[in-house]
């Protein structure tokens, strides 16, 4: 008995129905891709982005410019992007504000310490 075959729209083939969705999530849902500046390529990611830019556009030089801010840096990350994109990863736990980089959510939260919320929060901490 032969093993059932998955077909993509591309005509390939493949063997279970997970590779098939891998494949196709991978290949056609773009929108949640990350598009070069410099070239056609598109990444998933802002990591896969960023090593993209450093070793196909920036190979040659010793400092690489950020696409966004235009400045030489050394190396750009994907949490430098970040800042420029308003992507919020860490949130503060006493008020409703969001932050790219580490270094900006704890100098935040020490504008906390001593505050009514501050307080409560370490009282209940202190509880467990």
């Amino acid at each position: 008995m032969p093993f059932p075959m998955f077909h993509c729209k591309c005509s390939q083939t493949f063997a279970t129905s997970s590779s098939l969705e891998y494949h196709e999530k991978l290949k056609y849902h773009l929108k949640k891709r990350r598009q070069c500046n410099f070239c056609e390529i598109q990444k998933r990611s802002m990591y896969g982005l960023s090593k993209h830019i450093r070793s196909k556009h920036m190979k040659d030089h010793k400092y690489q410019k950020c696409y966004f801010c235009f400045r030489q840096l050394e190396r750009i990350t994907h949490m430098y992007i970040a800042i420029h994109k308003g992507e919020r990863y860490y949130s503060c736990k006493y008020c409703p504000v969001g932050f790219a980089t580490t270094a900006q959510y704890h100098f935040h939260c020490m504008k906390h310490v001593g505050t009514q919320e501050f307080v409560k929060s370490k009282s209940i901490l202190d509880k467990l």
